[in-house]
């Protein structure tokens, strides 16, 4: 993802791009132009390449998309740098060990590791007794099956014993549930195929087996249907026939709640007491909550009752044996926690525990003792305990600053925290609220000094309407402040998603060759709250592109970077804010990369998971928000008499989250302009997806591509 620097003669990157220039060498196979002229809403609109979205066509995008990832493949190879770009980040990489992803269930700690050489995190556990073993090595899974296999999530019994987990093969997201008993070893025999990878099951409480969401039934008829919508919620005991599994929710049972097809049922919680607590959502921040209890869903027929509806703007959830505790934003938009009781949980009557206040509350998680807050303020996380005993709600200090991950099990005591920030490697630690102690916890990591000579400065970028836009530079420590540095400027600005700290040791070789990174959180973002993301989303996104090209123009003023040397990162949504940014304003930038983009943001509802995003573009299917859509959508607005600068797309065959034909149009458009003499490069894996799950070799190829362009766009 980013990228390293040498000194190369600007004779030389020419000869370079010369041998594949994006309007005189092209590939063998070109793009057939097939206008489609419509008028939509009132707007006359052509379409030259419309044909890439119909499934029947898929084969001949494909061929096109490949013939040109050869020949970018080609021209990032010939680079000299690459060479000693890909040793030094396969040594970074290699040499990196570290632990993340802690959870909780019951006594048992289990955490993802990843040791000095793998190619995989390896999920472990830690018993009550303190002993340590492995519990998951997806390297090993993968040899044994003959198969790249990809591990998207997991969730231990309550009593630690077994584990379900998802699994996909080659970056897709459409996994196989299965089932592993942890103290033997050995796979049971229940599979559950069709499941979307972000959906977690949860187990029922006495271990016997998951409530569940399963994709459409239709897909093994049909495969051209959007694999995301129709999900069905089921409960599987462990043993039974998946024939035998009751249907409890979605869009295909009528049970008094009304699902729609395009909406994901999920399971929330299961309480120890059988409460069950259930949502559905999408590609929205907010979601809607019901509850019932196991009894009921086994024998009523109408058993849920709603909590919360979308227009309740709860966020997020966690439960005790008793009580449900809620983030709600509605009239508080920086997010207040309320408490209410599982046996009758009324919105309306929840107690407030948690206040509205100028930190932004982000989530929340329940432990024996209390239950433990994640606030975000000035960039970094704070952490706040309140106490179920004397309703006393405090800070907590945190060793350094930086991104907090929390977890706690009802049943026990506590929290265990891990804490990492951009130049500083994570640290674990146990809270024990008898003593207030914060206690260091030791995996045998060895300790990195790999980024004590780097920086990351917090700044305010000055916006339209003297807005003020949070954003990280990083950088190191001596660089000279002369507007040569090559820059890459990253943002997102999509779902209230906050861009936070992670420990930046995978882009050392950039950094140390004088390269400067910078992360904005535009409006659309969630750093200052809901109603930051409010004024950057649907009908507000040009909001977050102007806060984007003022951070492009902060850096050139403040000697970071110029027009020659600042290139443009944005990732799934941030095609939209990169795309967009550039065509707007083409004289900030040398150059952009585009991966895994949504960039055609009138047609966004014609492809899979399309419908998804509704919430937070709009629904081109109204003349109002159409007329926004228009606005921003990059591949309508591209001029044929504009030399735009040098692009990057980069994007995954198997990618089940946006269809490639967003970069297939526009990169075929962008190309076939007779005023384009920058080039166009199409990046292509026929291995990975939209990014989940990516190999550690893969990873390293995109970030060592990504470098070598970043130095090409930048005359190196």
């Amino acid at each position: 993802m980013k990228f390293s620097l040498s000194c190369f003669s600007m004779l030389g990157l020419m000869m370079l791009i010369s041998c594949h220039p994006q309007n005189k060498t092209k590939s063998t196979i070109q793009p057939r132009i097939e206008p489609v002229e419509q008028v939509v809403h009132g707007y006359e609109l052509v379409d030259p390449y419309q044909w890439m979205e119909a499934a029947d066509n898929q084969n001949e995008l494909n061929d096109w998309l490949l013939s040109e990832g050869r020949l970018t493949h080609e021209v990032l190879m010939q680079h000299p740098s690459r060479e000693q770009l890909l040793s030094r980040a396969t040594a970074t990489e290699g040499n990196w060990s570290g632990v993340t992803g802690l959870r909780l269930y019951g006594e048992r700690l289990f955490y993802f590791r990843r040791d000095v050489g793998a190619s995989k995190l390896k999920l472990r556990m830690r018993d009550e007794a303190g002993a340590d073993r492995l519990v998951l090595d997806m390297e090993a899974f993968s040899e044994a099956s003959g198969k790249e296999q990809n591990l998207n999530g997991y969730a231990a019994s309550p009593d630690g014993h077994f584990l379900a987990f998802l699994v996909s093969e080659s970056g897709a997201e459409i996994t196989t549930l299965k089932f592993l008993n942890i103290e033997t070893g050995q796979l049971l025999d229940d599979e559950i195929p069709r499941i979307w990878g972000e959906m977690i099951p949860q187990w029922l409480p006495d271990n016997s087996g998951v409530i569940y969401s399963q994709m459409d039934p239709n897909l093994l008829i049909d495969d051209s249907l959007d694999p995301v919508q129709n999900m069905q919620l089921y409960i599987h005991q462990l043993g039974d026939d998946l024939s035998d599994d009751k249907h409890i929710l979605g869009s295909q049972i009528d049970n008094g709640i009304i699902i729609e097809r395009q909406e994901f049922p999920g399971i929330q919680y299961i309480s120890k007491s059988g409460h069950v607590v259930a949502f559905a959502g999408g590609a929205r921040s907010e979601r809607r909550l019901f509850i019932s209890t196991l009894d009921k869903l086994t024998t009523q027929n109408q058993p849920w009752q709603t909590i919360a509806e979308y227009s309740d703007l709860v966020t997020r959830v966690s439960i005790d044996r008793n009580n449900l505790y809620l983030i709600s934003v509605k009239d508080k938009p920086n997010g207040e926690v309320l408490q209410l009781p599982l046996d009758n949980p009324i919105l309306s009557k929840g107690r407030v525990i948690v206040p509205h206040s100028d930190q932004v509350v982000q989530s929340i998680a329940a432990a024996k003792d209390g239950l433990y807050i994640k606030s975000m303020h000035g960039g970094y996380h704070r952490l706040y305990r309140y106490d179920y005993l004397n309703q006393h709600l405090s800070s907590l200090n945190l060793p350094f600053d930086g991104r907090l991950d929390i977890a706690t099990d009802y049943q026990q005591d506590g929290a265990y925290l891990r804490l990492i920030s951009w130049t500083r490697k994570s640290e674990e630690f146990r809270y024990l609220p008898d003593t207030k102690e914060m206690l260091s916890i030791d995996f045998g990591i060895p300790a990195d000094t790999e980024m004590v000579d780097y920086v990351a400065h917090s700044v305010e970028v000055p916006s339209d309407g003297g807005v003020m836009v949070p954003m990280t530079v990083i950088h190191h420590k001596d660089i000279q402040m002369d507007g040569t540095n090559p820059t890459i400027l990253y943002g997102y600005g999509g779902y209230g998603s906050t861009i936070m700290p992670y420990y930046m040791i995978s882009n050392v070789p950039w950094l140390e060759k004088g390269g400067v990174y910078a992360f904005v959180n535009v409006r659309g973002s969630g750093a200052k709250g809901r109603q930051w993301y409010l004024d950057g989303k649907g009908k507000n996104k040009q909001n977050g592109i102007n806060d984007f090209n003022a951070a492009a123009e902060y850096l050139s003023e403040k000697g970071y970077a110029d027009n020659n040397n600042l290139i443009a990162q944005g990732v799934s949504m941030g095609g939209i804010l990169v795309s967009n940014a550039v065509i707007q304003r083409p004289e900030l930038y040398a150059g952009a990369m585009i991966n895994v983009a949504v960039i055609n943001s009138t047609r966004f509802h014609k492809g899979f998971n399309g419908e998804n995003q509704i919430p937070e573009l709009g629904d081109p299917k109204n003349p109002d928000d159409f007329k926004h859509l228009l606005a921003i959508d990059a591949y309508q607005n591209l001029k044929s008499d504009k030399n735009y600068p040098s692009m990057m797309f980069s994007l995954g065959l198997n990618d089940n989250r946006v269809p490639p034909w967003h970069t297939g149009k526009f990169a075929a458009k962008l190309k076939a302009s007779e005023a384009q003499t920058n080039p166009v490069f199409l990046r292509v894996s026929t291995k990975d997806g939209h990014g989940v799950g990516i190999s550690l070799d893969s990873y390293i190829d995109l970030k060592v591509d990504g470098w070598i362009y970043a130095l090409m766009s930048s005359g190196r």
